[in-house]
């Protein structure tokens, strides 16, 4: 994996009090924060549709607002959230009733065998130790449980340069190391997904039916097979999508008008929506037209 040496802050006082603030402007999230993260919520859903049956123990690691978390919940599953925001944290359990427990998923304390999916969207970049977390939460899963991870993607390009490595980030992952990763961890890979720029992985880990540290001992003893990557030929063919991704080439791909394009149609759609719902109206809004199908919305 690609590490940030020195991390650039203190993770834990960073993430609990300032993060937010920083990236959004703001303690608890706006109007425009929430219908934003619903519209995420709902691309979420549709990802992991095949996965959804209600009455499955659900723990959202890293909830954020809420928005995933409500929408798991209307759509029939028990739901837990951890989120180490404070604000994001009290604004989600306040406005939207959900179990959310405050702090970092580390300091948790989580029954064994317990839940039957685990969801990190954009968490697991931000944490201090991505392998020792993985088998932390593993042993919270259900054997035959799935844990859905989304992380950005080191060879994306349609980024700006000065934001493959975001302050916030202290680890960059590929799809063979966030693979291996998630192996060592205890499970066993069933997909990845890469998002329409290649700007996201997505993967799918099931849970097998033994015990993680036995799991993991035996795997770096050399007795169970893991997927096998060159580490020298990844790491140069890291090192050189990143010293090939440019300011100028960045601008001649056309990707700053595609994104800044993009933004204005989304500011004009998210401003007209708000305009016509309420603030406590707003998720619920989004939501109806999508409950009961694949989670598709017409709204936006």
């Amino acid at each position: 994996m690609v590490r940030s040496d020195p991390l650039p802050h203190d993770p834990e006082s960073f993430y609990s009090e300032h993060y937010r603030v920083q990236y959004k402007g703001t303690y608890r999230p706006k109007a425009k924060h929430v219908v934003r993260a619903g519209l995420v919520a709902l691309d979420r859903r549709r990802k992991i549709a095949h996965l959804l049956k209600p009455g499955l123990n659900l723990l959202d690691i890293g909830s954020g607002g809420g928005e995933f978390a409500h929408l798991m919940r209307q759509s029939g599953l028990k739901v837990i959230g951890v989120e180490p925001n404070i604000g994001y944290a009290e604004y989600s359990a306040q406005t939207y009733g959900l179990a959310i427990r405050k702090g970092f998923v580390q300091h948790q304390t989580l029954e064994a065998d317990a839940f039957d999916l685990i969801t990190m969207w954009h968490v697991l970049e931000h944490t201090e130790d991505p392998p020792e977390i993985l088998r932390f939460i593993c042993r919270a899963l259900k054997p035959g449980g799935v844990l859905v991870i989304e992380v950005p993607n080191i060879f994306a390009t349609c980024q700006s340069p000065r934001s493959t490595f975001h302050e916030a980030h202290l680890y960059n992952f590929s799809e063979q190391t966030l693979s291996l990763a998630a192996e060592l961890a205890g499970l066993t890979v069933e997909s990845i997904l890469f998002s329409s720029d290649g700007g996201n992985l997505t993967l799918t880990a099931r849970k097998l039916d033994i015990n993680p540290a036995a799991l993991h001992d035996a795997t770096l003893a050399g007795k169970r097979d893991v997927p096998a990557y060159d580490r020298k030929a990844l790491v140069a063919a890291i090192y050189k999508s990143v010293k090939g991704h440019t300011p100028i080439r960045h601008f001649l791909s056309g990707q700053p008008l595609i994104r800044l394009w993009g933004k204005l149609q989304r500011s004009m759609r998210e401003h007209q929506f708000i305009k016509q719902n309420k603030d406590a109206e707003l998720l619920q809004s989004l939501y109806q037209p999508s409950l009961g199908n694949s989670g598709d919305t017409r709204v936006f």
